[in-house]
């Protein structure tokens, strides 16, 4: 019924699986799968139900995520970015597509990603950095003002792009 049916079932099946915890986990990729759905309803139920289930299976999560990052509605990617900012090492190797929505055609996607990399600074420095410095020379005012603020709070990480 995740793919199937009335959106309203669509709906209830992924409020359901997003209670049902260890059980609902091969489930995942599926539920994350209806973030593109053609319903808003159904994309913010999934949404829910894979929020609910990150803490005890961020891994899972992620893969099921990430490729909303890139494709998707608007909101999709804007709490895709949110939620990767917020999983710590285990979204270390998505910041780069993370910067990547620093190009993004909706600014609360570019605002989204900024604050995401920004909760990646102190743990992943480095990595940070490179997803951020091609946006110096490229982008909005408003990512290249971020990003040179970020660079100024980085100390010697940041020494080779001042």
């Amino acid at each position: 019924w995740l793919a199937a049916g009335e959106a309203d079932a669509r709906v209830w099946v992924c409020s359901l699986l997003g209670t049902l915890g260890e059980a609902a986990a091969p489930h995942l990729s599926a539920i994350g799968d209806r973030l593109a759905d053609a319903q808003k309803d159904v994309r913010e139920a999934a949404l829910k139900a894979l929020g609910q289930h990150v803490e005890a299976r961020a891994p899972a999560v992620i893969t099921a995520v990430v490729p909303w990052l890139a494709a998707g509605e608007a909101d999709a990617r804007v709490w895709v970015c949110s939620l990767l900012g917020t999983l710590g090492e285990a979204a270390a190797p998505h910041l780069s597509a993370i910067g990547d929505r620093l190009a993004d055609a909706q600014k609360d996607v570019r605002e989204a990603a900024l604050k995401a990399l920004g909760q990646h600074v102190e743990a992943r420095a480095p990595a940070v950095i490179t997803a951020v410095v091609p946006w110096l020379a490229a982008g909005e005012a408003d990512a290249r003002v971020w990003v040179c603020s970020l660079l100024g709070t980085l100390g010697e990480a940041a020494a080779p792009h001042l």
